[in-house]
């Protein structure tokens, strides 16, 4: 049977570093599932709120060839996810995740996305 490996993250204004994480953790014999953190997780963690909401975010991964489920996760659903043999955590929220009570001990890191290099979005961003 196929493992199964799940990547949580935000995936809010998707962009190149998303992909890098998803092409990172995808494998030939694994099914890959993204968890996206919903708008009152990422609200919870950061304190801000997201450019996209969470179905919108959900929908865009689930366009990818590479990904085979996705699902939406936060406080409501008191961090609830679905079956895996492997979790992947953005390294950028590791500390957040943490403090808000999940416990990601046996989770694997990935490398954090990074800020996009285009002007206008960093400005979009740095305002938020």
């Amino acid at each position: 049977m196929a493992r199964s490996r799940l990547l949580l993250g935000s995936f809010d204004l998707f962009n190149i570093g998303h992909l890098t994480q998803l092409n990172a953790v995808a494998a030939d014999n694994a099914r890959l599932t993204a968890a996206v953190i919903s708008d009152a997780g990422i609200a919870e963690l950061s304190g801000s709120h997201p450019f996209l909401p969470e179905a919108e975010r959900s929908a865009v991964i689930s366009q990818l060839r590479i990904v085979d489920a996705t699902c939406i996760t936060g406080p409501e659903s008191r961090w609830s996810l679905p079956d895996h043999d492997e979790l992947y955590v953005d390294a950028g929220l590791w500390d957040l995740l943490t403090h808000a009570g999940l416990d990601i001990r046996h989770a694997f890191s990935v490398e954090p996305t990074r800020l996009p290099t285009n002007p206008a979005l960093l400005s979009a961003l740095s305002a938020a």
